[in-house]
This record gives C-alpha cells, structure tokens and sequence, in this order.
C-alpha cells in the first residue's frame, strides 16, 4: 500500500511538473487549462473507456493515435494518465490494470516526446 501511495504521489508530481513547464499550465489553476475542440474529445472518449474499465482500450488507442509532433497530443496523454493515477489500485485491479502499468506507459510517453530525463528526476 505504501509503494503504490508512493508511485501515486511520483506520477502526480511528475505529470504537473512536465505540464507547468512544458505547456505552461498550473493544473492547480483549472482555467489553464484549454484543450482544443479535437483534443478535448479525445480525453473524454479515453476517459468513458477508462471508466467502462476498458483502460488497456484506452490506452492503445492513446498510444496508436499520438502525433509526437503535436503538443496537445501530449497534454491529453499526461491528462490521461493523471486520470488513470486517481483511479484507486482496486478500480485499477479490477480493469486488468495496476499502478506500475500506469507509470510505464507514462514513462513511454515521455520517452516519446524526448523528455526522458524528467521521468528519471522522479520515478
């Protein structure tokens, strides 16, 4: 319970840190917060499937459809898995999925977009 608490406050502070810096956005301040018309019903359709317990789903369809070139692709990503990191480990669980899953595919993302060193200062 603690490792998982543990990697929870990590990624939360990691994907907060990478969207102030990296899109100037205090996710404290949810009025920073503007997603395009496109992007923002991307998060949602990936949300529903979470919440469908789909996560693997929504994912895949994550990972399938990023533009490395397009920034709010990678801010609906971070959304995604700040998203995923709320969902307690029992809803997480009970979808096929678990924490360290959460955390990799953020790691991947990351990755992806070249900011690789960020998820080193954290997890």
């Amino acid at each position: 319970m603690f490792q998982n608490d543990y990697i929870m406050r990590m990624i939360r502070e990691m994907i907060r840190t990478l969207i102030k810096l990296l899109c100037n956005i205090d996710l404290e301040k949810t009025e920073d917060l503007q997603l395009d018309k496109e992007a923002a019903e991307k998060l949602l359709s990936l949300k529903k499937l979470a919440d469908d317990s789909q996560v693997e789903k929504a994912e895949n369809q994550l990972l399938e459809g990023l533009n490395v070139e397009n920034k709010q692709d990678f801010l609906v990503a971070l959304l995604f898995y700040q998203y995923l990191n709320e969902k307690s480990d029992e809803f997480l669980s009970a979808s096929n999925f678990s924490r360290e899953e959460v955390e990799d595919g953020l790691k991947t993302v990351v990755k992806l977009y070249g900011y690789e060193g960020v998820t080193e200062a954290f997890l």
